[in-house]
C-alpha cells in the first residue's frame, strides 16, 4: 500500500495535465487556419508558420530537457514538475479569451515561449518518478501503464472536445491544467532521486554509467552537466547509443507525420475539429488498450528488443496508410493499427533507463528527450515546406500524401536500427530475485480453454446472507432497468425531434458508451479489490448511492438542457456504476456458497435480475415516461435503505479454501511488483498469467461481450439491451417505449426461467463447459435472427431463444471464481467485469457507427441489421473456442459438501 499512493497520484497528475492539454488539439487547426487564411481549406501560410514554430520550440527543448531531467535528479522530481505545469496554463488561458487573429498570433507567441519549458519535460520527469518507484524487470511494464494513461486522456480529452464549442475547449483546457497544478502540488508526494525501489537494491553509485566516465576531455562541459551527461552516456553505453539512435529516428518520422497530417486531411478531405478529435480518439483508445493491457501481458514474456521492433514495424505501416489514403475512411482504419504501433515508445525508455544508476534516472530521461528534441528541430524544417509544396498546385507530381511517405521510411530506418540492436545486460546485482517466467513455463494458448467443475444443487448455501444479496441486487436493478425502454425516445426526443432515424443520438450514445467502459476498465476491478480489503457492504453504498442522481434529474424534467445533463451525470455515475453491484454481489454469494455449488448460486443471482428486469420492464409498460424515472428514483432510493439496515456484513476469506491457496499469491514473481502501486491491474495480470483457466474464461467473456455489447447484454456482464438495436427497431420497424418493453419483457422472462428453473437442475448432470457452449450457441442464433428479421414478429420469436442463452454468463462467473482463494473474490470479479469492459470500450467504436451507416441512405448495400450480424459472428467465435476447451482436474481441496447426484 505504501507504493499505491506515490504512482497512483503521478498517474492521475499525469491524467489532467495531458487531458487538459490534449483536448485543444483539434480545434488548433481550424482556430489557426480561420486567423491566417480565413474560408480556405489549404494554407501554405499556416503550414509554413507551424513548422517554424515546432522548429524553434525543439530547439528550446533540445537545451532545456536534459537540463530539467539533470535539476530532478538534484531538487527532486515535484518541484520540478510545477514550473512546466503552471506555464502551460497561460496559452490555453489567452485563446480562452478570444479566438480573434490578435490573440491567435499572442497564443502563438506565448505557446512557443512556454513549450519551450514544458513540451516534454512532464513526461520525462514522470518516468523519471516511476523510474525512482520501479525495478529494472518491471520498468518496461510501468513506462507501458504511463504511456497508457496519457492515452487514455488524450482519449477523454478528445471525446469531450467532440461535443462542446471550440471556446469551452479552451476554458476547459486552462482550468484542467490548473486542477492539475493544485492537485500535484496537494497530493503528490516527493520523489528523491536514488532512495525508491531502484535505488534500494544492489547496484552501487559506482557502477553509474556517468560516474565511469572520467575521461577529461568534456571538462568544458562542467558547468552545464546535462550536456556533459549526453555525451558521457553516449560514450559508454553502446546499448544507451543505439536507444538514442532508434528514438531519434522515430521522432523524425512521427513529428513529421504531426506536423503534416493534419493539414493533410484538411486539405484532401475537409476534415474539421469533430473528424481530427474522432480520428485522434481511435489512436488514443489504441493507444491505451497498447500500453495498459498489452504491453504488462507480453513485457514479462517477449524481449524489449523485439516488442520495439513490432511497435517500429505497426507505426511504418500506419504512416503509410495515412499517405495513401484513397478515401476519408482509411485514416480511421489506419489509426486502428496504433494498437501495435504504440508498444515502442515505452521499450526505447526501459531500455534506456536500465543502463544508468538509480541517482541518474532524471538525467537519461532528459538526455535522450533532448536527442529527440534534434528530430522536433530538424522535423518540422523538412516536413512544412514538403507538405506545402505537395498540396499545392504546383506540386511536381500529384501525390498530396508524399510527405507522409516520407515519415514513414524514416519510422522504417528506426525499425531496422532496432533489430540491429544489441541485448543490453542485466545487471547481476539487479533487485529482482526471481527471474521472469519463460514462455514455455506460463504459455497459455486461448484454445486450450476452461477447468471444468461438476456441480451440485444450491440448497447446503448459506441461506440469510445469500437471499439478503439477491434481494438487495433485485432492488437495484429493477430501479435501473425499468427507465430503459423509455431511454431511446427521450434522447432522439432531445437531440432529434419528430426523427426515426438519427445517427447524433447514435454516436452520443456509442461515445458515452466507451467512457463508462474505460472508466470501467480502472474501477470495476479497484472496487472489487477494496471490497475484499473493507467489506462488500461498505463498497456496496457508493455505486447504489451514485446511481440515485441520474434518474432524478430526468424525473423532474425531459427538456433538452436536462437529458444533456442526465447524460453527462449518467456517464460519470456509470463509470463507478456499472457492473459494480453485480461484481460485489458475486463475490459476496462466492464468500457464502461452496465450488461446488457457486454455478448454480450464480445462476440464480443472474435470475434474480432477470426477474427484477422483467417486473421493471412490466411496470414501465403501464405507465408514463414522467413516472418512470420518478418510481425509478424512489425505487433506487428504497434499495440503498434497504441494504443499509438488512444486508449483513461479508467478510472475504471465510470459505472452505484456505488462505495458502491463493492465486494471486501464488504469483511471487517480482517483474510484475510495479503494479503493487496498483493493486488491481497487479490482479489481473496474476491471474491471467498464473491461471490458465481464469484466462480463458476471460477471453470467452470478452468476446462475448463484444458481440452482446451490439445488441443485448448478459445481466452479469455489461448493459440489458444494448441501444443499438434499439435504434435499428426503431428505424426498421417504428418501435416505441410500449414495443420496446414488450419485447424486453419477453428477454426477461426467458432468462429468468433459465437461470432460476433450468440452471439449478441441470447444473449438477451437466458440465459447464457443455452448458457454456449451449448457451453461446443459443446466443449466436437470437442475435443472428434479430440481423434478418423481415417482420416486426421474428424479434419476439428470436427473444424466446435467450431462454438458452442467458446461461452462459454465470457458467464464466463460476468458472472463474473457482480459480482464486476466498479473500480474493471481489478482485477476480472485479477484474473478469474490468476485462469485459474493454469490450464495451471497443463495441460502441465500431457498433455506433455501423449502425449509423446501414440505417442510414448511405449504406453500401440495403442491409439494415448488418451490424447485428457482426455481433453475431463475435459470440460465435466464442462459442468456438469454448466447445475446444481442455478438461482440468477437479481441485483436490475442493469443501466436502454432500456426494454429487448421478445422472
Amino acid at each position: 500500500m505504501e507504493k499505491l499512493t506515490p504512482l497512483s497520484h503521478l498517474f492521475m497528475t499525469v491524467f489532467l495535465y495531458s487531458f487538459s492539454t490534449f483536448m485543444v488539439v483539434p480545434a488548433m487547426t481550424d482556430v489557426i487556419m480561420s486567423a491566417v487564411c480565413p474560408g480556405e481549406d489549404e494554407c501554405s501560410v499556416a503550414i509554413y508558420l507551424t513548422g517554424v514554430l515546432h522548429a524553434v520550440v525543439g530547439l528550446g527543448t533540445l537545451v532545456m530537457m536534459p537540463l530539467i531531467g539533470n535539476l530532478s535528479d538534484t531538487y527532486g522530481r515535484k518541484v520540478m514538475l510545477t514550473a512546466p505545469m503552471v506555464l502551460a496554463i497561460f496559452p490555453s488561458a489567452i485563446l480562452a479569451y478570444s479566438r480573434s487573429p490578435y490573440f491567435v498570433y499572442a497564443y502563438l507567441v506565448i505557446k512557443t515561449l512556454t513549450s519551450m519549458l514544458c513540451e516534454g519535460s512532464v513526461f520525462c520527469i514522470a518516468l523519471a518518478y516511476v523510474a525512482d518507484n520501479t525495478a529494472e524487470k518491471r520498468r518496461g511494464s510501468a513506462f507501458g501503464i504511463l504511456s497508457g494513461v496519457t492515452s487514455c486522456a488524450f482519449v477523454c480529452g478528445n471525446l469531450f472536445t467532440r461535443f462542446i464549442s471550440t471556446s469551452s475547449a479552451f476554458q476547459v483546457s486552462a482550468a484542467g491544467t490548473v486542477i492539475a497544478v493544485v492537485y500535484m502540488r496537494i497530493f503528490l508526494p516527493e520523489s528523491v532521486a536514488g532512495v525508491g525501489i531502484a535505488g534500494t537494491g544492489d547496484k552501487t553509485e559506482d557502477e553509474s554509467l556517468l560516474v565511469k566516465d572520467s575521461s577529461e576531455n568534456l571538462q568544458l562541459f562542467k558547468n552545464m552537466p546535462s550536456f556533459r551527461d549526453t555525451i558521457s552516456l553516449l560514450k559508454t553505453s553502446p546499448t544507451f547509443s543505439q536507444a538514442a539512435a532508434v528514438a531519434f529516428f522515430t521522432t523524425l518520422g512521427e513529428v513529421g507525420l504531426y506536423t503534416s497530417m493534419l493539414y493533410f486531411l484538411k486539405a484532401q478531405f475537409h476534415y474539421s475539429k469533430d473528424q481530427f478529435a474522432d480520428l485522434m480518439v481511435i489512436n488514443g483508445i489504441a493507444g491505451t488498450i497498447s500500453q495498459m493491457v498489452l504491453m504488462p501481458l507480453v513485457a514479462p514474456f517477449i524481449k524489449e528488443k523485439k516488442i520495439l521492433a513490432i511497435g517500429l514495424f505497426f507505426s511504418c505501416v500506419h504512416m503509410l496508410l495515412y499517405s495513401i489514403a484513397w478515401s476519408s475512411w482509411v485514416p480511421y482504419m489506419s489509426a486502428m493499427v496504433t494498437v501495435l504501433a504504440a508498444i515502442g515508445s515505452p521499450c526505447v525508455r526501459s531500455i534506456a533507463s536500465k543502463q544508468v544508476g538509480p541517482s541518474e534516472q532524471g538525467k537519461a530521461q532528459g538526455c535522450l528527450t533532448g536527442i529527440c528534441s534534434i528530430a522536433n528541430v530538424i522535423s518540422p524544417l523538412a516536413f512544412s515546406p514538403l507538405t506545402a509544396l505537395f498540396l499545392s498546385e504546383s506540386a511536381p507530381f500529384h501525390f498530396p500524401g508524399f510527405s507522409l511517405m516520407c515519415a514513414s521510411f524514416l519510422v522504417m530506418i528506426a525499425f531496422i536500427l532496432s533489430i540491429m540492436m544489441r541485448e543490453a545486460p542485466v545487471a547481476e546485482t539487479s533487485t529482482d530475485d526471481n527471474p521472469a517466467p519463460s514462455l514455455k513455463q506460463k504459455h497459455v494458448s486461448l484454445i486450450s480453454y476452461f477447468r471444468v467443475f461438476p456441480t451440485i444443487d444450491l440448497l447446503n448455501a448459506p441461506g440469510h446472507a445469500k437471499l439478503g444479496s439477491q434481494k438487495t441486487a433485485a432492488s437495484q436493478v429493477f430501479s435501473v432497468f425499468m427507465v430503459v425502454p423509455a431511454m431511446v425516445d427521450v434522447i432522439m426526443s432531445a437531440v432529434c425531434p419528430g426523427k426515426d432515424e438519427c445517427s447524433i443520438a447514435i454516436y452520443l450514445t456509442g461515445a458515452q458508451s466507451v467512457i463508462v467502459g474505460l472508466g470501467a476498465i480502472v474501477m470495476v476491478p479497484l472496487i472489487g479489490n477494496l471490497s475484499d480489503t473493507y467489506g462488500r457492504k461498505v463498497i456496496l453504498t457508493a455505486p447504489m448511492v451514485l446511481a440515485i442522481f441520474p434518474s432524478v434529474i430526468l424525473a423532474y424534467s425531459r427538456s433538452p438542457y436536462y437529458v444533456y445533463a442526465y447524460l453527462l451525470i449518467k456517464t460519470v455515475t456509470s463509470m463507478l456504476c456499472d457492473g459494480s453491484v453485480i461484481c460485489i454481489a458475486l463475490a459476496y454469494v462466492a464468500d457464502n456458497v461452496a465450488e461446488k455449488q457457486r454455478v448454480s448460486a450464480f445462476g440464480i443471482v443472474s435470475g434474480v435480475a432477470s426477474c427484477a428486469f422483467v417486473c421493471g420492464n412490466l411496470f414501465t409498460r403501464f405507465i408514463s415516461t414522467s413516472s418512470t424515472f420518478q418510481v425509478s428514483a424512489a425505487g433506487t432510493i428504497i434499495a440503498v435503505l434497504y441494504m443499509r439496515i438488512f444486508l449483513p456484513e461479508s467478510v472475504a476469506g471465510t470459505s472452505t479454501k484456505t488462505e495458502n491457496e491463493s492465486l494471486l499469491e501464488k504469483d511471487s514473481s517480482e517483474d510484475l511488483q510495479v503494479f503493487k502501486k496498483m493493486s488491481s491491474f497487479h490482479d489481473t495480470i496474476s491471474l491471467l498469467r498464473t491461471s490458465p483457466t481464469f484466462l480463458q474464461a476471460a477471453a470467452v467473456a470478452f468476446f462475448n461481450t463484444l458481440g452482446d455489447a451490439g445488441v443485448n447484454a448478459s445481466v452479469l456482464l455489461t448493459r440489458v439491451f444494448d441501444c443499438d438495436i434499439q435504434y435499428y427497431l426503431k428505424a426498421q420497424f417504428q418501435y416505441s417505449k410500449n414495443q420496446f418493453a414488450d419485447l424486453i419483457v419477453i428477454i426477461g422472462i426467458a432468462g429468468t426461467i433459465s437461470q432460476m428453473v433450468f440452471m439449478p437442475l441441470i447444473a449438477p448432470v451437466i458440465k459447464e463447459k457443455n452448458l457454456l457452449a449451449i448457451g453461446l450457441f443459443s446466443g449466436f442464433v437470437h442475435i443472428f435472427l434479430s440481423s434478418i428479421a423481415w417482420s416486426s414478429w421474428v424479434n419476439y420469436a428470436s427473444a424466446m431463444v435467450s431462454v438458452l442463452s442467458s446461461i452462459a454468463t454465470p457458467c464464466v462467473r463460476s468458472i472463474a471464481s473457482k480459480q482464486v482463494g476466498p479473500s480474493e473474490q471481489g478482485k477476480a470479479q472485479g477484474c473478469l467485469t474490468g476485462i469485459c469492459s474493454i469490450a464495451s470500450v471497443i463495441a460502441p467504436l465500431a457498433f455506433s457507427p455501423l449502425t449509423a451507416l446501414f440505417l442510414s441512405e448511405s449504406a453500401p448495400f440495403y442491409f439494415p441489421g448488418f451490424s447485428l450480424m457482426c455481433a453475431s459472428l463475435l459470440v460465435l467465435v466464442a462459442f468456438i473456442l469454448s466447445i475446444m476447451i481442455k478438461e482440468a482436474p477437479l481441485a483436490p481441496n475442493c469443501s466436502a459438501d454432500p456426494a454429487e447426484p448421478s445422472v
